[in-house]
């Protein structure tokens, strides 16, 4: 039996826009900026004369003012030649942001920096058009992929969420599509269980075992130490200077070389243990949250991405028609013996070899957590019913 899920399906692709393209695109950046520190500063002077802060059907008109003040003042006549889209959105970010916080979900929202802040603009879809080869952002025109085909086209198609970025010397359009998945119930499916480690990243109970590969994490602290060499130039340089602008832009550059890395090899692993066939992938509920304030071990765990390769297990083991399930976060997977089930008070994060002291098991730590991860869906979700799989 299988149940349609709607999941939404993100896609990042790098463009290749020439220099005046590019020069509009850097102006859609500035104006989604002044837009939304102009809405923030409205807001703030408002919660100075009235000591509250305005509604959200206030903060929306906020998006009227900017439009006359761009109509009528000459200072900025130049945010005509970007989509109007720029400001509109950037204000309706702002209003969803405050709206989380007056929810307490977030923190205040804090004004957009030239330097610090992120230089990003977002579009609809009311005149967007994609082609194969490339992709036409309203009042910039059209900008070519540097990767052809790689975001669907053709068919019943719904795109959301435009974001156009530059990262470092970089353009990237990032775009969400919703697409059907047929989710199994075929409770007949291998059981696959995974332990996630620092030590070894990826435990499956099968008996592989996954790690980053040794030239990629030389290559990354190669380039950590250029980091930490960048920042302390850059924390010698001049604020608003030329030179500190070039070393905040190289050193961008250079931390995005390190997320590339890490991705690839995240999306190496996740992609090969989900397609190799449909199966139910068994997995625990970290509180990585909790787990870096121990801070010795906080930079390792960081640097592993445990919500990350959770995240890809789930959405590509529903891709190829199998099944996801977390177990319960105060599961204790590795004090259990995966043989008759003790569990064992005593153990130690630097014990890696789990010694039972009812049957006399001795076994890797991180396997016997994946055989426990493996036996709690049969032992406690197969035999009991559908009704515990989470929705």
């Amino acid at each position: 039996m299988e149940n349609v899920l709607f999941q939404t399906k993100g896609y990042i692709v790098e463009l290749r826009p020439n220099k005046h393209r590019a020069s509009l695109m850097l102006q859609s950046t500035a104006v989604h900026r002044k837009a939304y520190n102009y809405a923030l500063d409205k807001i703030e002077s408002y919660h100075k004369e009235n000591n509250r802060y305005p509604t959200l059907k206030e903060i929306h008109d906020i998006n009227k003012d900017f439009t006359s003040l761009k109509a009528n003042d000459p200072n900025y006549e130049w945010f005509n030649k970007v989509s109007k889209t720029c400001h509109q959105l950037a204000i309706f970010d702002l209003k969803d942001a405050c709206g989380r916080y007056f929810k307490g979900q977030n923190r205040k929202p804090k004004f957009k920096s030239v330097f610090s802040s992120k230089k990003s603009f977002h579009f609809d879809n009311t005149s967007l058009k994609i082609s194969k080869f490339n992709v036409k952002i309203p009042k910039v025109g059209y900008v070519r992929f540097k990767e052809a085909g790689r975001i669907p086209y053709r068919g019943n198609v719904k795109y959301n969420n435009f974001t156009v970025s530059l990262i470092g010397n970089k353009w990237y359009l990032s775009v969400s599509i919703e697409q059907d998945v047929n989710v199994t119930e075929n409770k007949d499916l291998p059981i696959l269980g995974i332990d996630l480690g620092i030590k070894d990243l990826v435990t499956c109970s099968d008996g592989k075992v996954f790690n980053v590969p040794k030239k990629a994490k030389i290559k990354i602290n190669k380039l950590k130490r250029r980091h930490i060499r960048y920042q302390r130039k850059l924390s010698k340089n001049i604020k608003g200077s030329k030179n500190r602008n070039r070393t905040h832009k190289l050193m961008t550059v250079n931390y995005k070389k390190i997320c590339n890395i890490k991705s690839d090899v995240i999306h190496k692993i996740t992609t090969y243990i989900a397609k190799r066939s449909p199966k139910i992938i068994v997995a625990e509920d970290l509180a990585v949250v909790n787990m870096l304030k121990n801070h010795r071990l906080a930079n390792f765990i960081s640097d592993c991405s445990f919500s990350e390769i959770l995240r890809q297990l789930k959405y590509k083991s529903y891709l190829v028609g199998g099944d996801f399930y977390q177990v319960d976060r105060f599961y204790p997977s590795s004090k259990t013996c995966s043989c008759c089930g003790n569990i064992k008070q005593d153990l130690k994060l630097s014990d890696r070899t789990y010694a039972c002291d009812k049957c006399d098991l001795v076994i890797n730590r991180d396997l016997n957590a994946a055989f426990n991860m493996k036996n709690y869906y049969i032992n406690k979700v197969r035999s009991v019913g559908s009704e515990l799989q989470p929705k």
